[in-house]
């Protein structure tokens, strides 16, 4: 669907920036994304994804660990025991440094969503990174590789739409009373549910859409996925965060930062997916395209 030159009036009511200081605040933002794409511990970086079992998961490179490292990592590290929602490494001393310092003989390892509050802990073992993350559905060790393939081949050069400020698009927040209870899956197959406390509205072409946002801090996050998806950019959809509405409930929604799911790099990330409401029906023509390299 092309833009009208009503939706532009529409866009320009929110637009706070000239297109020349917009152009330079995409590009500043795109520029930010390659280089935490470049990190050794990013996306790209991926290289495993394993379901913790009840009790104990011996962990290392030989063919008949359980939890299967990457060849550069000794054939026997040790052993992650998972037990009453409690995760340990056992037998890693002298092998892997958790937090920064030599492991001890039992360690606990705080996952990325600690009911606790304590922060994740990270485990080294030379150029690989592991550590637990809970997700619907159970316990995962994420292993990353300073030295995977793929980052060490990316280019920096992701596909995008010119940018445009007819797609930086004024929104109004409109509070859900009572707050909305939604499901949102993921790409492994389980759900989570999200207590939303509003949504937003917007028009194009005259047209009257709405997008249910996450809050993540003090941003808004939104999934989405349009009548691009699968065809010009990710089948499954793509993300960008707005900031949280000012005191009128306006939102600015730049569709210009709709960027790749880490799903379309690697097959070892756990991404979200659009809930119903937010696949529009309209073609969102901003933001990267399809990423045309192959995974990790």
């Amino acid at each position: 669907m092309n833009l009208a030159l009503a939706a532009l009036a529409v866009v320009l009511l929110g637009a706070s920036t000239s297109p020349e200081e917009h152009l330079r605040e995409v590009e500043e933002w795109h520029a930010g994304r390659i280089e935490r794409l470049r990190s050794p511990t990013g996306w790209l970086s991926l290289v495993g994804l394993m379901r913790l079992s009840e009790g104990s998961n011996t962990l290392g490179s030989a063919e008949d660990a359980q939890l299967r490292l990457p060849d550069s990592a000794p054939a026997h590290v040790g052993t992650i025991i998972l037990q009453d929602r409690q995760v340990r490494l056992e037998g890693a001393k002298g092998a892997v440094l958790v937090d920064g310092k030599p492991a001890g003989d039992v360690v606990v390892l705080n996952p990325d969503a600690s009911d606790r509050g304590e922060s994740t802990t990270i485990c080294d073992l030379g150029s690989l990174q592991f550590f637990v993350i809970d997700r619907p559905g159970g316990f995962l060790l994420r292993v990353k590789d300073a030295e995977a393939p793929l980052l060490k081949n990316f280019d920096g050069k992701i596909e995008r739409w010119p940018v445009d400020q007819r797609w930086q698009i004024h929104a109004q927040w409109i509070p859900y009373d009572p707050p909305k209870v939604l499901t949102i899956a993921n790409e492994i197959g389980f759900t989570e549910e999200e207590t939303l406390e509003g949504y937003l509205r917007f028009r194009i072409d005259d047209t009257e859409y709405t997008i249910d946002p996450l809050r993540v801090g003090d941003e808004l996050f939104i999934i989405f996925a349009d009548e691009t998806s699968g065809v010009e950019s990710y089948g499954a959809g793509r993300y960008f965060y707005t900031d949280l509405p000012d005191e009128e409930g306006a939102v600015i929604m730049d569709f210009n930062k709709a960027y790749n799911m880490p799903c379309v790099f690697t097959s070892f990330a756990t991404c979200s997916l659009p809930p119903r409401g937010n696949r529009l029906p309209i073609k969102a023509t901003a933001g990267e395209k399809m990423w045309q390299g192959e995974k990790n």
